[in-house]
């Protein structure tokens, strides 16, 4: 082997060393509905994914068919009605991190970050903010979090007309279009 693609080879494996992936299994993504006025429930993606490269772009990919909450009949009313899981699969966030936070943190040691992220949900796009705390567990795992819930309104991603179907078709009062997401995602390097 010359030395050029060795050389090429080697850059390259040490870029993918670099780059962040999301351990789903050591991960949440959960989101509260209320309805009636005072009714608090807490529902729950099942597949996601993500990643963090090796520039700092770190992006989300929600599988909006594996909403989760813990009632079947309301789940595939979620996907059909709300979500139109047909036509919008998934919905992606991005952001950039300054990867100087992520690559100076020691093991043990926590940043705090406030981000904002661009997020693409029902054939919408929008910004949302959010303060995150990003911890270096071990050499290759970092463990982000959100310190305040994320509040999305439905009325930004074209959502309320499926609210008001599931209001319907469920028989309640209300369901209130602003809904706070809650996350704990782990990567590993």
């Amino acid at each position: 082997m010359n030395k050029f693609i060795a050389s090429v080879l080697l850059l390259i494996s040490v870029q993918c060393q670099a780059a962040w992936q999301l351990n789903s299994d050591h991960s949440i993504l959960s989101f509260m509905s209320t309805k009636n006025g005072d009714i608090m429930e807490v529902h729950e993606f099942d597949r996601f994914t993500a990643s963090i490269d090796t520039q700092g772009k770190a992006k989300l990919d929600i599988d909006l068919s594996s909403v989760n909450t813990g009632i079947e009949v309301r789940d595939k009313r979620m996907r059909d009605l709300l979500f139109n899981t047909t036509e919008f699969s998934k919905a992606t966030i991005i952001v950039d991190i300054n990867n100087t936070y992520i690559d100076g943190l020691k093991i043990g040691q926590t940043q705090e970050l406030d981000l904002d992220a661009e997020l693409q949900l029902h054939g919408q796009t929008d910004t949302i903010n959010t303060p995150v705390s990003v911890t270096r567990t071990a050499k290759d795992k970092l463990l982000v979090v959100n310190l305040l819930p994320v509040i999305i309104d439905a009325d930004d991603y074209e959502l309320l007309s499926g609210v008001a179907k599931l209001q319907e078709i469920a028989g309640l009062k209300s369901i209130s279009g602003k809904v706070p997401v809650n996350f704990i995602l782990s990567f590993t390097r």
